[in-house]
């Protein structure tokens, strides 16, 4: 696998970990808001979450290590810093949605004022 396809990988990685822990928790209030009835599918998955949670953590941190760590000298085929900037926007816009869906149980009762 190429160096350069490693980044990309673990952004995706790294959001599908947040999309995954979405669906045991916003995913049965987004369709119960909507009328769905089969809201508790999503539930089955909360066992999960803390691993899901911790998986998104760990390739969130590859992630920025990866964009932030620093330039080789020597390097004649390394990322030009265009590029560079935006994989750091990249992992920084994941990286807010996934704490933003992440810590979505603990605020969405407010939201939708659901007890």
């Amino acid at each position: 696998m190429k160096k350069d396809l490693l980044l990309p990988v673990g952004i995706l990685a790294s959001a599908a970990g947040v999309f995954a822990s979405w669906l045991c928790c916003l995913l049965p209030v987004t369709l119960g808001a909507m009328g769905v009835g089969s809201a508790a599918l999503g539930s089955r998955l909360e066992p999960y979450r803390p691993l899901f949670f911790i998986m998104t953590c760990l390739l969130l941190a590859v992630a920025f290590y990866r964009v932030y760590r620093p330039a080789r000298q020597d390097c004649e085929t390394c990322t030009p810093p265009g590029v560079r900037r935006r994989q750091r926007i990249m992992v920084w816009i994941v990286a807010v949605v996934a704490l933003t869906l992440m810590t979505s149980p603990y605020w969405i009762g407010i939201v939708y004022l659901v007890e």
